[in-house]
């Protein structure tokens, strides 16, 4: 118990020794005092921290503490004065909770010392998980990358022989032999897009996106002119509405999230219908103060069956035969992850035969 006041000791103390459960205290008058004595005795199971004292804020104090790793046990702050400000600054900083003297009995301080335990408790294990996740995260980002290296070099070096192998005996080889070679690379060549597929989905998951102010209109445009070449084959139309708003977010991902989405839309297109890909955008809020972007992207395409719409976001799904829609399948699982790593949703609808739509939420940029 750290408190300078004598009387508000003694008042404390009456109550912990009444409780049914025993209390072993120890008390201080000052935070240099507490300072040594946390530094000293790490079986403490509880700080009762007053918020004036004679050497040092109780605030300050706690901040410090954290900040020198010596809180390793629950602080419960105890003030004269009730103040929702200080006690959201006290929480803050890392008190369990937070007590008005003279607001409390004996039964209140019991239960706020066994509350501040378990919570603290709870607090430390969510805090080891999460550091043992975040080794893994990275034991498992260079996994990913050296099995990228590691696989890509020998399939480099089949794709290479095969190459020179069909260019070389054709002749010899004959048509039955030449399908077999044709076949063989294609094949490396699917591999070599499936592992960087993989890849770039474990980059999209992991790490923290590069965000600043993006304005959506001169992205989808300018991934238009990217893909003009499959837009001119295909007939298809990318309508847009005269303005859209700007998010919050990695441009290199926000580009790759709409190359996939769009892409798909051209790829699924319905026979004998070019495709039309049509694009709105409005403004909302998640929770109290969160202004996110809400974005639609629709098609006519040949849709999916609606109980399919979240299987399609798991990777290497396929609901269409490989041999007339190519692809590793690893498409919307990626999409999946950049609206994820920025904090957003994504979820599908699909109507067999007439189209499928896309929506999701983005950080909207600040209004500045």
């Amino acid at each position: 118990m750290v408190d300078d006041d004598v009387v508000d000791r003694q008042s404390i103390r009456r109550m912990l020794d009444r409780a049914a459960q025993a209390f072993e205290v120890t008390e201080v008058e000052t935070a240099g005092a507490a300072m040594a004595t946390l530094g000293r005795d790490r079986e403490l199971d509880c700080v009762l921290l007053d918020h004036n004292l004679p050497d040092e804020e109780g605030l300050s104090l706690l901040a410090r503490l954290r900040q020198e790793g010596g809180a390793s046990a629950p602080v419960i702050m105890l003030t004269g004065h009730e103040s929702d400000g200080l006690a959201e600054r006290c929480l803050h900083e890392g008190a369990q909770d937070y007590l008005v003297k003279g607001r409390f009995d004996q039964d209140g301080l019991v239960r706020a010392i066994r509350w501040a335990r378990e919570r603290f408790s709870l607090t430390r294990e969510l805090a080891a998980k999460a550091q043992a996740l975040a080794r893994s995260n990275v034991e498992l980002e260079r996994f990913a990358y050296v099995a990228s290296h590691d696989l890509q070099e020998p399939l480099r070096t089949l794709s290479a022989m095969g190459e020179r192998l069909g260019e070389r005996f054709d002749a010899q080889l004959g048509p039955e032999g030449t399908e077999l070679v044709k076949r063989m690379n294609d094949a490396a060549r699917r591999m070599r897009t499936l592992v960087d597929d993989l890849l770039e989905l474990s980059r999209a998951s992991r790490g923290e996106a590069a965000r600043r102010r993006v304005e959506l209109k001169p992205l989808f445009e300018q991934l238009r002119k990217d893909l003009a070449a499959r837009f001119d084959e295909t007939g298809a139309e990318l309508r847009l509405p005269p303005t859209l708003p700007a998010v919050q977010a990695d441009v290199p991902q926000l580009a790759r999230l709409f190359l996939n989405l769009v892409g798909n839309s051209l790829k699924f297109c319905a026979p004998g219908r070019a495709p039309v890909v049509s694009v709105t955008a409005t403004l909302g809020r998640r929770g109290a103060d969160r202004p996110v972007v809400e974005l639609v992207l629709e098609d006519n395409g040949i849709g999916f069956d609606p109980s399919q719409a979240e299987a399609i976001f798991e990777p290497f799904k396929r609901l269409q035969p490989r041999t007339r829609y190519p692809g590793t399948g690893m498409g919307l699982a990626l999409a999946r992850a950049i609206v994820e790593r920025h904090g957003g949703r994504i979820r599908a609808e699909g109507r067999p035969g007439q189209g499928a739509s896309f929506h999701l939420t983005l950080p909207a940029a600040d209004a500045s």
